[in-house]
């Protein structure tokens, strides 16, 4: 293959993740998985109160304040990024990385639990390894994330770039 060959696939790899409709898959399938991860937990709230208390990060008081309000938190950040309003990704950012943050200490701890982040059947001991897929898959959506932030910035750039190449238009 000559290097028009290598050029024209690379071109066409570039527009792909350039297009707008790449980005908005990405941004729709990270908000799916926020909403469904919240509504899941909504309707399992006792269950959630149980995994957050097994971690044993909040004091007692807090814990079935948090297994309702996070669920909440989710689906409306969710919902934001799927507008792509303003804040939405930087606010799903943090929670992601407050997810792994707690996943992390599970995995420091030695915890056999399931890490919370769908519903489930409560702490669920004997889920060897359950932890580590879960940071992995958070991994992945992180990347994903790190994606979206790319695509706004090169977007930004090339509409600065086409604006100032507009005749008459002073840079």
């Amino acid at each position: 293959m000559g290097q028009q060959g290598l050029n024209a696939i690379w071109k066409n790899v570039l527009s792909f993740f350039l297009s707008i409709w790449t980005y908005r898959l990405v941004r729709w399938g990270i908000a799916a998985v926020f909403f469904y991860a919240g509504w899941s937990k909504l309707w399992a709230t006792t269950d959630f109160a149980v995994i957050i208390h097994a971690y044993g990060l909040l004091p007692l008081a807090w814990v079935e304040w948090a297994a309702r309000v996070l669920p909440v938190v989710e689906m409306v950040f969710a919902c934001a990024l799927i507008s792509d309003i303003r804040g939405s990704l930087c606010m799903i950012t943090l929670l992601l990385l407050l997810f792994m943050g707690v996943l992390l200490y599970g995995m420091h701890m030695g915890f056999d639990l399931n890490c919370g982040c769908f519903k489930s059947d409560g702490p669920v001991t004997g889920a060897r390894g359950a932890l580590r897929l879960a940071f992995a898959r958070d991994v992945l959506m992180l990347l994903a994330i790190g994606y979206l932030y790319v695509w706004r910035w090169l977007s930004r750039s090339r509409t600065r770039e086409q604006r100032c190449a507009e005749p008459g238009v002073a840079a």
